[in-house]
């Protein structure tokens, strides 16, 4: 999302919503770039990318006070609630809008983020956990925003290594985290329940020792 950097050499892209992935778009062409994710522990990550790369301003959506709370705690400066007026809530905390979008939800969510879009701005669109469509006004095309699908699975090899290998340096610096909750093998219908509800750690099952 938008604002401008605090540092004045350098002029920080605005951006909204937010893994390997993070790094790459808040990598060098977003070069200070903020991120703001809508949730879930890939969204954390895009927050914290965000900040280690020097964003001006970051911004994280989420649907549970909990994980608003945890965004907050990774570096974002403002958390808002997902729903209605999401658009309002994040025009009021950057008013001249966003550089980038990183949007793990799409449908009313993604709407919504795109009416923030700054000139030239970017949407990369992860995820669609909210849906697999979404109504989209035009007055996105005006602007320039540039509307960017990805997947893991389209980009090369040699992408990936770099990306994790970034994000592998972050994290050895102790600028990314992760939090990880084990839970036994036998527990996993209740593990499932918890990632549809939303989880910030990354829940991994184990066998019986």
């Amino acid at each position: 999302m938008r604002r401008r950097s605090r540092r004045p050499s350098s002029r920080a892209p605005r951006a909204g919503c937010a893994r390997s992935s993070a790094e790459r778009w808040s990598g060098p062409a977003a070069s200070a770039g903020p991120g703001c994710p809508i949730s879930g522990s890939a969204g954390r990550l895009a927050v914290q990318a965000a900040q280690a790369r020097g964003a001006g301003l970051v911004v994280a959506a989420a649907r549970s006070e909990a994980s608003q709370r945890r965004a907050l705690a990774d570096g974002a400066e403002h958390a808002v609630p997902t729903g209605d007026d999401l658009a309002g809530r994040l025009h009021r905390v950057a008013p001249a809008g966003f550089d980038v979008i990183i949007d793990f939800l799409w449908g009313d969510a993604a709407a919504a983020a795109l009416t923030t879009a700054a000139s030239g701005a970017r949407l990369v669109q992860v995820g669609n956990q909210a849906g697999p469509t979404a109504t989209i006004d035009a007055g996105w095309r005006n602007r320039g925003v540039r509307m960017i699908g990805h997947s893991n699975f389209l980009s090369s090899l040699q992408e990936r290594r770099a990306a994790y290998a970034e994000l592998m340096r972050l994290a050895s610096e102790g600028r990314l985290h992760v939090d990880i909750e084990s839970r036994p093998l036998e527990e996993a219908e209740q593990v499932w329940m918890r990632l549809a509800g939303g989880s910030g750690a990354r829940l991994v099952l184990r066998p019986q020792q």
